[in-house]
């Protein structure tokens, strides 16, 4: 008997991401050397802040990418918090330790 047929497109936007809390540049295992946040990859134009532990702003992309992640400057270590906001709207922010192999 007839029926009704619907076709759908299904867009998903959503990705859940994965924000370390500690990345350790220079520790002597080339592991864990910038603050990459995984599934980053499918998202474009995507906003960062770092505020150091003064609320002063020390790094700003307006197009972050994990494969030019931030990275401080030798000998910085501590903990900064950072913004960011996904082209969907989702906001994120928080904060990240650095620790260095002394």
């Amino acid at each position: 008997m007839g029926g009704i047929r619907e076709e759908w497109d299904v867009i998903v936007d959503y990705c859940e991401l994965i924000i370390p809390n500690v990345f350790t540049p220079d520790y002597g295992d080339a592991m864990n050397e910038d603050f990459h946040i995984e599934g980053l990859e499918v998202y474009d134009n995507v906003r960062m802040r770092i505020y150091n532990r003064w609320g002063q702003l020390i790094y700003s992309d307006d197009n972050y990418r994990n494969n030019n992640a931030w990275r401080p400057n030798n000998g910085e270590t501590g903990t900064y918090w950072y913004t960011m906001s996904l082209p969907n709207g989702f906001d994120y922010n928080g904060h990240v330790t650095i620790l260095r192999d002394n």
